[in-house]
């Protein structure tokens, strides 16, 4: 009988053991921001390798930042930064353009694109891949639109046509 016992307290053990880990586990694991959450900070290069911090270099510089994850080579992502770019143009100061792209060549592939498209954009280099992930995207076209204080109010991974009309729609109850 005891030694039953003894099987049966060891085996309780092992279960409250493995319970424990797998829920430290998942509390460990960061949480993904969405829509009502601050921007998680990050720090990247620019096109001309000086660094830029979110929250000393973009948070509170506009009504409306769009942070855009992107490729130089998808063409969604192209398709995408250009009705933004639209949109941008439209509101002046009001509103900022952040591309972050994830070219892998980094600055050697982006550079060409972004001065072939005169895009009133500060593009910032992320070939690992790093601050999309911190978002839980995990491919391009990705959009964040954030407000002067670093809260997202929008986002969205792809892109469709008529998406700007959605992203137009946001930014005007940002900014009017």
């Amino acid at each position: 009988m005891r030694k039953h016992l003894s099987v049966i307290a060891v085996a309780t053990l092992v279960l409250v053991l493995a319970f424990s880990f797998a829920f430290a586990e998942e509390a460990a694991k960061p949480k993904i921001p969405g829509v009502g959450d601050m921007v998680v900070d990050f720090t990247l290069p620019d096109l001309n390798g000086n660094e830029v911090n979110f929250n000393k270099d973009i948070k509170g510089k506009h009504e409306a930042t769009f942070i855009i994850f992107m490729t130089s080579a998808c063409s969604a992502c192209q398709a995408e930064v250009a009705a933004i770019n639209d949109i941008v143009k439209k509101y002046g100061d009001k509103v900022g353009m952040y591309c972050v792209a994830v070219d892998l060549r980094g600055a050697d592939t982006v550079k060409p694109y972004a001065e072939t498209y005169q895009y009133k954009a500060t593009f910032l280099l992320d070939p690992k891949f790093t601050v999309p992930r911190k978002f839980g995207f995990s491919y391009t076209p990705s959009v964040l639109i954030v407000d002067k204080g670093g809260k997202i109010v929008f986002k969205k991974g792809g892109y469709m046509p008529g998406d700007e009309d959605l992203l137009a729609e946001k930014v005007y109850e940002m900014v009017k």
